[in-house]
């Protein structure tokens, strides 16, 4: 059985508060990682290659000579689109602190209700413990 004041503590507005502002913040976070940048890759004779790869290259007396890619390439800049994934998460995040958001001042009006007819309810000995 819930304790009354874990209930109340639940349903604060100020927690719904703190909730909504970190997942927003989440879904910032999440957002700026996902927006399009560029992408340094290495390229050799054409192709994109990892830096631990061989690469064949014609030596000064015309023999074939293995060496490091990233002794051989050049590095290049590539854009980079938007990622799809953490642009859907990062949206329903913000969805739902909007909804926190929303709820709020339905949630401060039925405690400032709640809070009155507690006060309506009292009988005068109750005051005089106050």
């Amino acid at each position: 059985m819930d304790e009354p004041g874990l209930v109340v503590a639940r349903n604060s507005p100020v927690l719904h508060g703190f909730v909504a502002a970190v997942t927003l913040a989440v879904a910032v976070l999440l957002f700026l990682g996902a927006m399009p940048g560029e992408e340094r890759k290495l390229v050799y004779q054409g192709e994109i290659v990892s830096t631990t790869d061989l690469c064949e290259a014609t030596g000064t007396d015309g023999e074939t000579v293995t060496r490091a890619c990233s002794e051989l390439g050049t590095w290049e800049v590539y854009p980079t689109g938007w990622s799809t994934v953490p642009v859907v998460v990062a949206l329903a995040l913000a969805a739902g602190a909007g909804f926190e958001v929303y709820q709020l001042p339905k949630l401060i009006s039925s405690r400032r209700q709640r809070r009155q007819d507690a006060v309506g309810r009292m009988v005068e000995r109750d005051f005089k413990r106050m």
